[in-house]
């Protein structure tokens, strides 16, 4: 059975989160993004450009979840990153979204 988990570790500077989609990005299998694109650097700075236009600068910038799966699930990289896509759709629709699938 799958869980989901927010880090307690909040992003409180643009470059933390560039540190970050760079190791995410750079471990992953398969990559997903909903309205944004390109490297993390640009990833980065559209975050920062639609937190800025909608007045959401300041505190936590952004969140990371972890979705894990037990190896008795036998769920495959590619069938995790599909549930991961579905539940995104399902609970961030209209958000700026980076999905990483990693072993």
């Amino acid at each position: 059975m799958a869980y989901v988990k927010s880090t307690s570790n909040p992003f409180k500077e643009n470059k933390k989160i560039i540190n970050s989609l760079k190791y995410i990005m750079n471990k992953a299998e398969h990559i997903h993004t909903e309205n944004c694109f390109g490297t993390p650097l640009g990833i980065a700075e559209d975050f920062e450009r639609v937190r800025k236009l909608f007045n959401q600068d300041k505190g936590r910038l952004a969140h990371h979840f972890i979705q894990s799966f037990s190896p008795n699930d036998n769920v495959t990289p590619e069938h995790a990153h599909q549930i991961g896509i579905e539940f995104l759709s399902k609970v961030f629709p209209n958000y700026q979204v980076v999905l990483a699938t990693h072993k």
